[in-house]
């Protein structure tokens, strides 16, 4: 009889372990559910939305999160060198002043990255930021988004140019 009562404890403490779990599980779920619902409304702008479905989570590293700011200012680096080509065969001085000026804000910014990157371990593998791919469905559609989430569980807005990491 003794061995029964161990087995019948036994098999209700993993039955409790393992509820534990699952509704620990549902939170997680949940609170993503909800963070992206504010991203959607707070960040995008969109006020109808009939639901969202989070379809993928990525966890990212300070060092790939610098990696993922480097590739973003290295994009735009290169559009507002073409967009000052343009201004220049346009003969537009005041425009092409401007790209200029952009082209070495953002040159400035990039080095702070680079810098910051180089001074990183690549081969870390705690959790920095989690990169959330969802989409929203509104009256007007679908789209699908990308934005990141805190390990505290609140959506955060990528702005290579005031991140906490290079100022």
């Amino acid at each position: 009889m003794n061995i029964l009562k161990k087995t019948g404890l036994l098999l209700l403490a993993m039955v409790l372990l393992w509820s534990c779990k699952k509704k620990q599980d549902i939170t997680i779920e949940e609170s993503l559910e909800n963070i992206t619902i504010q991203y959607v409304k707070n960040e995008l702008g969109v006020s109808e939305i009939d639901s969202v479905k989070v379809l993928k989570v990525d966890t990212v590293t300070q060092y790939g999160y610098v990696q993922i700011n480097i590739e973003i200012l290295e994009q735009l680096e290169i559009e507002e060198y073409y967009e000052m080509k343009n201004a220049t065969q346009n003969e537009d001085t005041v425009a092409e002043k401007q790209h200029e000026l952009n082209m070495r804000q953002i040159g400035d910014v990039l080095e702070q990255w680079r810098a910051l990157g180089q001074s990183l371990p690549s081969n870390d593998t705690a959790p920095y930021r989690y990169l959330v791919t969802a989409n929203y469905y509104s009256p007007v559609g679908m789209d699908q988004f990308y934005f990141f989430v805190t390990p505290e569980m609140s959506y955060y807005v990528l702005d290579p140019y005031g991140d906490e990491l290079v100022q």
